[in-house]
C-alpha cells in the first residue's frame, strides 16, 4: 500500500494541523482509497536555527532592529 506524510509547517498549531489533515485525507481517500495516509506532526518537537543562521540572508544584520517603534511582526518579515 502507497502512503502519503503530511508534514506541516513549524508554526502550525495541533488543531489546525488536525483539520487541515482531516481534509487532505479526506481528498486522498475520495480519490484513492489505496493510499494511507500518515500523520507527522512534529510542531511539540519545536525547531533549531543551525550554523548560525547562514541560510538566511542578512541574519547578523536583522538581530538589533528597533522594533518599539514598529509592529514586531513587520519588521521581522521587512
Amino acid at each position: 500500500m502507497a502512503s502519503v506524510i503530511f508534514v506541516h509547517g513549524i508554526a502550525v498549531k495541533q488543531p489546525e494541523y488536525d483539520k487541515t489533515f482531516q481534509i487532505i485525507q479526506t481528498e486522498i481517500n475520495a480519490k484513492r482509497p489505496d493510499i494511507k495516509v500518515i500523520r507527522c506532526f512534529w510542531g511539540e518537537l519545536g525547531a533549531r536555527l543551525n550554523a548560525g543562521g547562514d541560510s538566511i540572508p542578512k541574519y547578523d544584520e536583522t538581530l538589533a532592529l528597533d522594533v518599539d517603534s514598529e509592529d514586531p511582526e513587520i519588521v521581522l518579515w521587512e
